[in-house]
């Protein structure tokens, strides 16, 4: 301290000069404690330890997903299967119809024939 100078001038430039470095080492402060507050995992067990078990569920869902989608194809194999043998069971019995219709198309016409030729008085 020169002489001749106050003490409060010293303790006054003295706090002028601390001031803003206090104030920054306050303010640090703070923002790291709000750091560790959105970064410290406050439950008892590690985080490491939640990630590993969400990634466990997410593969025995994978897994499930596999299964259904096996099912799925299974039950649309099935349905095409059913389909095929419906579409075919109904050609065949347009078929057998048809048969039958001309079966009894011929039956009508030969009874028309055998009519016609042993009491045509019937036909009128």
């Amino acid at each position: 301290m020169p002489a001749g100078t106050h003490p409060l001038v010293w303790l006054s430039a003295i706090i002028m000069l601390t001031t803003p470095t206090l104030v920054m080492t306050i303010r640090n402060a703070r923002s790291a404690a709000a750091v560790r507050d959105s970064t410290v995992n406050d439950h008892p067990r590690p985080l490491r330890d939640d990630v590993d078990d969400v990634l466990s569920e997410l593969r025995a869902l994978r897994a499930e997903v596999a299964e259904l989608r096996a099912e799925v194809r299974a039950i649309d194999e099935r349905t095409a299967r059913i389909g095929t043998e419906v579409r075919e069971d109904r050609t065949f019995r347009r078929d057998g119809d048809a048969r039958v219709n001309k079966a009894v198309r011929d039956l009508e016409h030969r009874v028309d024939t055998v009519i016609s030729k042993y009491h045509p008085e019937e036909l009128a």
